[in-house]
């Protein structure tokens, strides 16, 4: 998109209680699908007392001013029309399955909506796109992407500063039935626990330091639905060691274990470790009986979990209230623009009530551009400082 077809009015002087507001105003448009709907950002009519230009400039903290660096830098790409639509067509067919599985659910007595109404709007744009709101239930596929992908930023910073990581996998030897997955991940997690604590491990400077379990492969046996449960380990190594010692390692690891276990060897991206607890192909052919006795089996179950060094690096970002994030081939961190913001207000009458800022990507429009989350959207006015300030730095970089 050309920087001249977004249309900027110049600023007005209001007075000093409406200065730097946000106003998106409605109307419909032709030029996108029909359940988009198009807004863009004016300000308020010309008039008023003037007293804007006395006001101070609002404080504005690190971390935003950071997040609003990477909406000049990251803005105003188009996504390839190929990739977009190949993405695309893989979201509305995420979010039919955990549609389907959620009615299910619900159709068992097991709650999977939530009453909140979420939008996403794009702050180039202005195009507003409802989302729906789910429980935090992880086998939810939209639930478990939304997850997956927090977890990939901290997978992917901790190998890019920790070479050589390596990805061991760990079966339990049988398959395992729906009504027994709880007791058979609570063995697995205490199995890897134990192996991460062993001599031989510790003698070889080889450290568990992030596991995430997996129900693979449904299989129906006598018409019961059985799954291959295994968890993929990413494992970090203090030292090189010689290929004797390797081997070494490795037979006592595979003798310990007694059960299937694998050397992947050096892992190169997080993905190949980090995937869906179950399957979404997998989870919407089960019965919906069959659903509510996963959900209570894995209830409150921690099946991706940080463990070590990597554990470590999560608390201090939590801390420090910083993330990661890949600017070309450099990791590094940034603030979290969206800490302190507290929790938005559920209450139907507050409208407008903003979730959190994203960074600039193609959400709702093959053009790349920041984005707000925004709960109770009463479709016409958002006022709201933060927004405006993304708003104008996305345009920065398209009238470049």
């Amino acid at each position: 998109m050309e920087a001249d077809k977004i249309k900027r009015l110049p600023d007005a002087p209001t007075p000093e209680s409406q200065q730097s507001e946000t106003d998106l105003r409605g109307f419909q448009t032709n030029t996108h699908n029909h359940r988009k709907q198009v807004y863009t950002l004016k300000p308020r009519e010309a008039g008023g007392c003037g007293c804007a230009a006395k006001r101070a400039a609002p404080t504005v903290s690190q971390a935003e001013r950071e997040y609003l660096e990477i909406c000049r830098r990251e803005s105003g790409e188009e996504v390839d029309l190929e990739q977009y639509e190949k993405t695309q067509a893989q979201r509305t067919l995420l979010e039919a399955q955990s549609k389907s599985i959620g009615e299910k659910l619900e159709s068992v007595g097991v709650k999977s909506f939530e009453d909140t109404k979420l939008h996403i709007i794009g702050l180039i744009t202005g195009i507003a796109e409802p989302i729906t709101s789910y429980r935090n239930i992880v086998f939810l596929p939209s639930v478990a992407a939304r997850k997956r992908r927090k977890m990939l930023l901290q997978l992917e910073y901790f190998m890019w500063k920790n070479k050589h990581c390596r990805m061991w996998v760990f079966t339990t030897g049988q398959r395992t039935s729906i009504e027994n997955v709880r007791e058979e991940i609570g063995v697995l997690h205490r199995r890897l626990s134990r192996l991460n604590n062993q001599s031989f491990m510790k003698a070889a400077g080889v450290q568990i330091v992030f596991r995430s379990t997996e129900l693979g492969s449904l299989e129906r046996i006598a018409g019961e639905a059985t799954f291959h449960l295994h968890a993929h380990t990413i494992i970090k190594l203090s030292r090189y060691l010689p290929p004797e010692d390797w081997s070494y390692l490795l037979k006592r690891v595979r003798g310990w274990w007694k059960h299937h276990f694998s050397d992947s060897k050096e892992i190169h991206s997080a993905r190949e470790a980090c995937k869906y607890v179950v399957k979404p192909s997998d989870v919407e052919s089960l019965e919906a009986f069959e659903l509510k006795e996963l959900y209570e089996q894995m209830f409150r179950l921690h099946l991706v979990q940080c463990l070590g060094e990597l554990k470590a690096q999560r608390k201090e970002f939590k801390d420090a209230d910083v993330m990661p994030r890949k600017q070309g081939e450099i990791w590094t961190t940034v603030g979290n623009w969206n800490a302190g913001r507290g929790k938005p207000s559920t209450k139907p009458s507050n409208g407008n009530s903003l979730v959190c800022t994203l960074p600039p990507a193609a959400y709702v429009d093959r053009l790349k551009e920041p984005a707000a989350i925004v709960m109770n959207y009463m479709g016409r006015k958002l006022h709201n400082d933060r927004l405006k300030r993304a708003h104008e730095a996305a345009l920065d970089k398209l009238h470049q």
